[in-house]
Order: C-alpha cells, then structure tokens, then sequence
C-alpha cells in the first residue's frame, strides 16, 4: 500500500504540478518523499503489489535512463520559459518532455552504456565516442549558457 501511494504522489507532481518557479525548492521534497515511499516499501510478492507496475519494461526503461531525464530535462524543459518568456502551453511542454525522452535514449544509448558496460567496445571507438561527447557537452553548455542569459535578462 506504501508504494502505490509512493507511485501516486509521483505521478501526481509530474502531471498536476504546473507551478514552474516552485521548482527548485522546498516543494522538491514532495517527489522525493514519494520515491523515499516506494523504496522503503520494497517488492512485497503480493498479488495487489505495485511491483507489477514497477517491472513493466516502459517503467524499467524510465529508471534505466533516470540520470539522463535528469540531466536533460532542465535544459529542455526547464530554461524555456525563460527564453520565451511565458509559461510554455501544455502541447508545448508535451513536446518539450518527448523531446527531453528522445535525447535521453541517445544519450544513455551512445554515450553512458558505452562508456558504463563496454569498456573495451569503447576504446576501439573512442574517436567516435569521444566526438560525440565533445558535441554534446558544446550542446550542453550552449544550452545553459543561452538559458542562464535569459533568466538573468528577463524582467524582474
């Protein structure tokens, strides 16, 4: 019972809670509380249990590629509004969190696995991996650079 209402309060921030400027801050603690439920619960064998929903593979792959959500999201979804200046309509942020999806995988797929499980895989194509990596930390700091300018230009 736990961590369904672990799963609930997550669920429930990422599709209810709009308020971007609350982000960082103490309202931060609310998903975290939620993630601190469904691991204290643990994996019960339980018929009603929600490991059922934990081992469905979009969830697996949700976790899989948790870092590079986390790293991609604020670039992508959380500097917009600040370059556009305006709160980004719903259809927006839809698009703007499938894009942060998309560059997650290619993420996790070309630079993190390669680097994390194929050692040696990797150092045959280290010109290619390290190429790609340049490309993405260029993209990266561009990224923030371009978000931190708006932030700092926008009205008071």
């Amino acid at each position: 019972m736990v961590s369904w209402l672990g799963f609930a309060v997550i669920a429930g921030v990422a599709l209810f809670w709009n308020h971007p400027a609350a982000f960082p801050g103490w309202i931060a603690v609310v998903p975290v509380l939620g993630t601190m439920a469904v691991l204290v619960a643990g994996a019960p064998e339980v018929p009603w249990g929600s490991v059922r929903l934990a081992r469905l593979r979009p969830v697996q792959w949700i976790g899989d590629a948790s870092y590079s959500l986390y790293l991609w999201h604020l670039p992508i979804v959380g500097f917009t509004p600040y370059v556009t200046g305006q709160a980004s309509p719903w259809y927006v942020v839809v698009g703007l969190v499938a894009l942060t999806f998309v560059v997650a995988a290619l993420s996790l797929r070309y630079i993190e696995n390669p680097i994390r499980f194929r050692a040696a895989e990797y150092r045959r194509r280290k010109p290619v991996v390290l190429g790609s990596l340049a490309s993405l930390a260029t993209l990266t700091l561009l990224l923030s650079f371009w978000g931190i300018h708006a932030v700092s230009a926008a009205p008071a």
